[in-house]
């Protein structure tokens, strides 16, 4: 089950968005490959029950990382039979 956090990283009490794609401008052009967005995946698997990230824990050996991932969405036009 997914959650909807502020951001992708949580640091003294306050969420960040510190994590981005860096993108061409081919990207936003119409043509081909498009940008269609983006989302912080913040899973029960890879959260504390506060909704924060599971960091890892190198003496507990368990966690993931104190960001979550970003996902990013792309779309292609759909081909119009030239």
């Amino acid at each position: 089950k997914g959650r909807t956090p502020s951001g992708s990283y949580y640091y003294d009490g306050s969420w960040e968005t510190i994590d981005q794609f860096l993108l061409c401008g081919s990207a936003f052009d119409g043509i081909d490959w498009e940008y269609a967005g983006f989302r912080v995946v913040a899973l029960d698997l890879n959260s504390r029950a506060d909704g924060t990230p599971l960091s890892w824990s190198s003496s507990g050996g368990g966690g993931a990382s104190d960001h979550f991932p970003i996902l990013l969405r792309l779309s292609r036009p759909a081909c119009s039979g030239d």
